[in-house]
């Protein structure tokens, strides 16, 4: 399975760094991850940076907390906070069939990469509108 996963990452031009179960790659400017178990008929594709912010601004890490609360709601790729050293990130991750039946695999990951993209994006829009919420004296459109 690794091993299409690799010849996928290839016919996309993404570069790439084998680590044993873990392969780091970038797509479109971005990094992502993913985490394959041999003889599991899931992968793991993450992406550890969707946003950061620092963990001295209390108001931006509760914003972030209810962001990814309304984002997992109604999104393909599933978020979670990582709190390290001073900082708290956004943490996106989507577990993926990727059996020899499945069809089109190199288009299920573009597809999923895709919705990462997006979920960012949603992540942006809902620390923007939960900012506004709060402080509408402050955006200015």
């Amino acid at each position: 399975m690794k091993e299409e996963v690799i010849r996928i990452l290839k016919e996309l031009e993404c570069p790439f760094q084998d680590e044993e179960e873990v392969i780091n790659f970038e797509y479109e400017g971005e990094k992502f991850a993913f985490i394959v178990e041999e003889g599991e008929p899931f992968i793991q594709l993450l992406n550890l940076d969707m946003m950061t912010i620092s963990m001295d601004n209390h108001d931006e890490v509760q914003r972030l907390k209810s962001a990814i609360n309304a984002a997992n709601y109604n999104c393909y790729v599933s978020l979670r906070y990582h709190i390290q050293w001073n900082e708290i990130s956004a943490v996106g991750g989507a577990n993926i069939l990727f059996e020899p039946f499945v069809p089109n695999r190199k288009g299920l990951l573009q597809f999923m990469l895709g919705k990462f993209f997006e979920m960012k994006n949603y992540l942006k829009e809902q620390m923007l509108t939960l900012q506004y919420a709060e402080q509408p004296e402050t955006l200015i459109n």
